[in-house]
């Protein structure tokens, strides 16, 4: 859209003519092109409140948003799942500004990550763990977080071993990540993908996979003797049953 165009939708928002942008957003889409919604702030703050780059930066908050009627199009930014709502205004700041902030993905999502083991958060911002290619970066991330600082193994094959276990799908979730691994299949192949994502050598490569391979089994194994031992308790149950007649 024109930069002017874009200064007369801000301009009929201010001025009352409108309540909000909704007027303005496109019919096949409901949300606002991210680089005109940038283009409507910066002339915003430098025309109506006078301010500079290094003004915004100082002084930009929610509240000022919402005395420039910004709160409802900023709003409609898509930020990266990795902004928590606290990051939003200097990832904002960074957008309009590129100058005043540096986004790195895996350390704001390291930072989620460990909001949420620490129940800073009650739950992940929405799609944060989704089953999409992101959503299962974000949790191999997570995972990595979670070895190098709250259970940390001497060897790959230590972590393999453990997470193959009960205590390892328990500790799962006491970090947040249980329900996390079923992106994956199995625990294991969510041990074993978060690993491979390190730039191992062939040697490595080859170690991760045979421990993958070797606890999936045994996980397999397990749960097929599960199974069978429950069917026996159950053909047990029914020939009682049918001896009795009671059942």
């Amino acid at each position: 859209m024109e930069k002017q165009d874009l200064c007369y939708i801000y301009d009929s928002v201010w001025a009352g003519m409108y309540a909000d942008f909704k007027p303005f957003y496109e019919e096949t889409n409901p949300k606002m092109d991210p680089d005109d919604i940038l283009e409507i702030c910066r002339y915003a703050f430098r025309y109506y409140l006078r301010w500079n780059a290094d003004a915004v930066h100082l002084r930009l908050t929610e509240d000022v948003l919402k005395q420039m009627k910004l709160h409802s199009l900023v709003r409609a930014y898509p930020f990266p799942e990795e902004v928590s709502e606290p990051m939003r205004i200097p990832y904002l700041v960074g957008k309009l500004y590129p100058q005043f902030y540096h986004f790195n993905k895996e350390q704001a999502t390291e930072e989620i990550y460990a909001d949420l083991v620490d129940r800073n958060m009650e739950k992940p911002p929405k799609g944060f763990f989704a089953n999409t290619e992101g959503g299962r970066e974000r949790a191999k991330i997570c995972f990595r977080y979670m070895v190098n600082n709250y259970k940390i193994f001497k060897t790959r094959e230590d972590a393999f071993h453990f997470f193959s276990t009960v205590d390892g799908r328990k500790y799962l979730g006491q970090c947040r990540l249980k329900y996390v691994s079923k992106l994956f299949g199995t625990d294991i192949d969510f041990v074993y993908e978060s690993f491979s994502d390190l730039g191992m050598t062939a040697q490595e490569h080859e170690e991760c996979m045979y421990c993958r391979e070797k606890y999936k089994s045994k996980i397999y194994m397990e749960k097929y003797i599960r199974k069978v031992k429950k069917q026996k308790r159950e053909e047990r149950k029914s020939a009682q049953c049918s001896v009795s007649d009671h059942c």
